[in-house]
């Protein structure tokens, strides 16, 4: 009787005891977002009576857009075109019509009277051609003269028709160039190459331009939930750096990758943004390590490690210490290995979104993690790479309604 008694005392006591622990765990992430400047997001209640799925591919969000927040409609309205180009493009289409087809369109008395210009037409041109009474005599000198005479007028005149010819020809001309000149330029981080362009200089980049889930974002906002855990199991791997042009680059081995929940996701490689992509409360540190990873199903996942200026990094002074400094260079030492999770801080805790590359091809249905505590690097660390790429950061781009998670 006093074992039952007891138990049923233990089984009381349960519950309270799982609820204090959860508002403990909540109470430090919202502490944290404090910490941030990060707002709680005011659907936290929602959150906490249906916590977050596993990842998966943002289709939901591509197939159903979420609604645009009063700034960011601010934001769009500012990069949208002149109100004489949006206010009516019809109408500007029209009147280029209008004047094609009245470059092509007949006189008035051709109109009124096609047959009998065209017999008009015909008995002029019989009349030029016939020779003159004197001519009987030399029918083959008057002919050649005519004939010449003809071709002469026919390369003077300006058909209608020919010059609508050679109006396209121009315009095909001012698109081929401009397709040129974008084939021409690479993708970069400034001049005609900057992120702002990238849409425009290739079909296959266009969703830079036209994706409503794009990366990175500033993170002002955040829902607290509950979120799987990172479970981390990256092996030790040969030292293999590369200058890509873009940033520096350290390639994996096969063999190490995380689980989130129940997916995996296969570690690909690790590269380095000066500043940091994301922001945070409006923030950007100093740099930002991207750990790429892509499951089976071909979901990718990358984990943002924010690097602030503090104690030197070993793993960045390993790293440093090969860094090609010319682009395109790959550095390969046999003899030497590093481990990524030495760039992790112990808390993993992340905000959790749907979002994208944030290089070109900018692609969509990326699942992000950016972790809420940094690392440090060196202000000499820091520097060194910054010789390099001063600025390698695509803009925070809209959020356009994504609900942003923070939790592990």
């Amino acid at each position: 009787m006093r074992f039952l008694k007891t138990s049923m005392y233990t089984l009381t006591l349960l519950p309270l005891a799982l609820f204090s622990a959860g508002m403990a765990l909540a109470s430090e992430d919202a502490q944290r977002l404090e910490i941030l400047g990060v707002k709680p997001s005011p659907t936290v209640a929602a959150e906490k009576a249906a916590p977050a799925a596993e990842p998966a591919p943002a289709a939901a969000e591509a197939a159903h857009p979420p609604a645009t927040t009063a700034a960011e409609e601010k934001h769009e309205a500012e990069n949208q075109p002149e109100a004489h180009e949006a206010a009516a493009p019809a109408g500007k289409m029209a009147t280029a019509e209008e004047e094609h087809a009245a470059e092509t369109q007949p006189e008035p008395h051709e109109a009124t009277d096609p047959a009998g210009k065209m017999a008009t037409a015909e008995e002029e041109h019989a009349a030029e051609t016939q020779p003159e009474p004197h001519e009987a005599t030399d029918p083959a000198g008057k002919m050649a003269t005519a004939n010449g005479h003809h071709a002469d007028s026919m390369k003077m005149e300006k058909t209608p028709m020919g010059h609508a010819k050679d109006k396209m020809g121009k315009k095909m001309g001012h698109h081929e160039k401009k397709a040129a000149h974008h084939a021409a330029v690479h993708w970069g981080y400034e001049g005609a190459g900057a992120p702002h362009y990238w849409g425009d200089l290739k079909a296959e980049f266009a969703t830079c331009k036209s994706g409503r889930s794009q990366s990175p974002i500033d993170i002002s906002a955040a829902v607290i939930t509950s979120l799987p855990a990172i479970e981390i199991n990256y092996q030790d791997t040969v030292l293999n750096v590369v200058n890509n042009g873009h940033a520096i680059q350290v390639n994996y081995q096969a063999g190490s990758f995380i689980n989130v929940g129940s997916k995996r996701f296969n570690l690909l490689q690790f590269h380095f943004h000066s500043p940091s992509e994301h922001t945070i409360g409006g923030k950007a540190y100093p740099m930002v390590a991207h750990l790429v990873h892509k499951a089976d199903d071909g979901q990718l996942g990358v984990i943002g490690v924010m690097i602030k200026e503090g104690k030197a990094s070993a793993l960045l002074e390993q790293l440093w210490a090969h860094m090609p400094e010319e682009a395109g260079k790959t550095v390969t030492v046999e003899e030497e290995s590093i481990n990524v999770s030495d760039l992790l801080p112990r808390d993993l805790t992340y905000f959790n979104y749907s979002g994208s590359l944030t290089t070109p091809p900018c692609t969509e249905g990326v699942h992000w993690m950016v972790l809420a505590a940094p690392v440090e690097a060196s202000a000499e660390q820091i520097a060194r790479f910054r010789v390099l790429y001063p600025n390698n950061a695509r803009p925070v781009q809209p959020v356009n309604g994504r609900i942003i998670r923070l939790g592990n």
